[in-house]
């Protein structure tokens, strides 16, 4: 929450390196501001909707996308379990 400044910058650089390491350059038509506009309205949660993880992996395991794979491997909670132990709130079930 303290360093949500810096969000919009780090999600761009991933975003548009991502497709950089595919070859495509698309920095131009993604400027910082997008970014910006989009982190506006960000807001910290504590609860990622596992119920939706765990389904959409469990679709993408039914379809073979994700062979060899396990949920471990596709979302990673334990950070958050640590820091909602480290505050008292229940922990997230995998």
């Amino acid at each position: 929450n303290e360093n949500i400044q810096e969000l919009a910058a780090i999600n761009r650089e991933v975003f548009v390196g991502w497709f950089a390491d595919k070859g495509a350059d698309i920095s131009a038509t993604n400027p910082i501001e997008k970014f910006e506009k989009r982190w506006k309205s960000a807001g910290i949660t504590y609860d990622p909707n596992m119920d939706f993880v765990t389904g959409l992996f469990d679709y993408l395991d039914q379809r073979g996308l994700v062979k060899g794979k396990a949920i471990d491997d596709f979302v990673q909670i334990d950070l958050l379990n640590q820091a909602l132990a480290e505050m008292g709130r229940p922990t997230l079930k995998r």
